[in-house]
């Protein structure tokens, strides 16, 4: 009777102590995310019916690492949207080869965007920009349309569309990218293959590498150009908004030609959909060194 009794108390009174609510399975208690627990999201607080409150692909219980409701040094604000929407790790977007939507996009994620690229050489300036539209219509699937502009003048039509491949982890994440870019001027079509792989070294550092290949088709004359492309860009997280870069751009055709671009860049998060990609670099082209400057603005939905 005795051993009863006590097994009771354990059971009832005695023993481990009930989990914890956590409604949205973010990790972090219910108490913690509503802590005047009137079920209303007020200031200050997160939702605790919502994984992630800021909608940026990154849940509360992993911006928020001791899961405590403060933002403690090292953890970003689970309140306020980071950089890079999509599902973990997040990779910024260089600024001048962009991927068609972040690497694990989401379906109905879209973005519009647009791009200018003003070069500056020999006491000239040349202005190319792009507008263009990127949509997912399913988990890790986007495609993009673009219309690339020579000054005032349409150069090309664009389209392209990018994969996210299995086997992505808290810190690794790699895809594809295929793009076709018809330039009736030139009578020339452009198509690119490209492997995409997207590291987070640390929280505050993360990588990027694009490698792949370029043919040129043309019809007057006809002949088709190759060329390999090597992308590397490394980014560090300055704060919760502000991003710094610098992206790397290497073209080798096999006749010996070199492209080579390098852009030190800087990316703000203005608010929860918009946001701004800035940089100055140079850009040799054809044996010919030039001052690069690039801008882009982004609205998300």
């Amino acid at each position: 009777m005795l051993s009863l009794a006590l097994a009771a108390v354990l059971v009832g009174g005695g023993g481990a102590a009930p989990p914890q609510r956590d409604s949205d399975g973010d990790g972090i208690p219910d108490r913690v995310e509503d802590r005047d627990r009137d079920g209303e999201v007020t200031a200050g607080e997160t939702d605790p019916k919502r994984r992630d409150s800021d909608r940026d692909g990154v849940p509360d219980g992993v911006e928020d690492r001791d899961r405590d409701g403060r933002v403690d040094p090292g953890e970003s604000d689970p309140r306020v949207p980071g950089l890079f929407p999509g599902s973990g790790p997040h990779i910024p977007e260089p600024l001048a080869f962009d991927m068609v939507r972040g690497l694990g996009a989401r379906a109905g994620e879209v973005e519009v965007n647009t791009l200018l690229l003003p070069r500056w050489s020999g006491g000239e300036m040349a202005l190319d920009w792009a507008p263009e539209i990127e949509w997912a219509p399913r988990d890790d699937l986007a495609i993009e349309f673009e219309m690339p502009m020579d000054g005032g003048h349409l150069h090309a039509l664009k389209a392209a569309i990018q994969g996210t491949l299995s086997g992505r982890t808290r810190r690794f994440i790699a895809g594809w990218q295929v793009l076709a870019e018809l330039v009736p001027g030139e009578s020339m079509l452009r198509t690119t293959a490209l492997y995409l792989a997207g590291v987070r070294l640390s929280r505050r550092w993360s990588a990027l590498g694009m490698a792949g290949a370029q043919m040129n088709w043309t019809r007057r004359p006809t002949a088709v150009d190759l060329a390999l492309l090597v992308n590397p860009s490394v980014f560090a997280d300055l704060g919760e908004r502000v991003t710094a870069g610098v992206e790397h751009n290497l073209a080798i055709g096999l006749g010996g030609r070199v492209a080579a671009t390098v852009l030190p860049q800087f990316h703000f998060q203005i608010s929860r959909r918009l946001r701004l990609q800035c940089g100055l670099g140079a850009q040799l082209h054809d044996r010919r060194l030039a001052v690069l400057g690039g801008l882009r603005l982004v609205l998300e939905r």
